[in-house]
């Protein structure tokens, strides 16, 4: 993906496919591409949704963001099960196709934590990491956990984005590029 469009290699032909809006993209800033457990390609836009490729055939099927999600989706990645979590406008919710069609699921967060859904991760256990101006969030299932700069040794509370490393385990690049990167790892009680 890219801020104007999608590049795609065809081996057979040895040329790249430019795919942008007038081929039925949503949009052409193109954030984030995921693989979803059926084999399809999420793109998502900056701001305006989704756009679902079938690999094959190079078919687009549109798919905007619900009025919920007004300002559009901030980051993505596939949990273990092949659903798409996605964070947003203080929203963490799952993307998922169902009979073709899209199915959105909110994921309840805590109003305190709305501000630690700009980036999401997903481990090998179906952990959710989040991480946001307000530092990192860890979702498990069933409860949040918060961790910050003052209680939990973390380098700078705003966080840009996350890579897992293991279920209790993820690596984090601050807003503050200067500061680097660090791994965080969660500390038995």
């Amino acid at each position: 993906g890219t801020h104007m469009g999608i590049n795609i290699w065809d081996p057979a032909t040895e040329k790249w496919k430019h795919l942008t809006i007038e081929d039925g993209l949503v949009g052409n800033v193109v954030r984030r591409i995921r693989i979803d457990k059926a084999g399809m390609l999420w793109a998502m836009t900056r701001n305006a949704g989704f756009s679902l490729l079938d690999p094959e055939t190079l078919s687009i099927k549109t798919v905007p963001v619900p009025p919920q999600y007004k300002n559009g989706p901030l980051d993505m990645n596939v949990g273990p099960d092949g659903k798409m979590w996605v964070t947003g406008d203080g929203h963490l919710y799952t993307a998922h196709l169902e009979n073709g069609e899209p199915v959105f699921t909110d994921v309840p967060m805590p109003v305190n934590l709305k501000d630690c859904a700009a980036t999401v991760a997903v481990s090998p256990n179906g952990t959710v990491w989040t991480a946001g101006k307000i530092g990192l969030c860890r979702y498990g299932g069933a409860k949040w956990m918060h961790f910050t700069k003052e209680k939990n040794d973390l380098v700078q509370n705003p966080i840009e984005e996350l890579i897992v490393e293991s279920n209790d385990s993820v690596w984090v690049s601050y807003r503050d590029n200067s500061l680097g990167i660090s791994k965080f790892t969660m500390k038995e009680d």
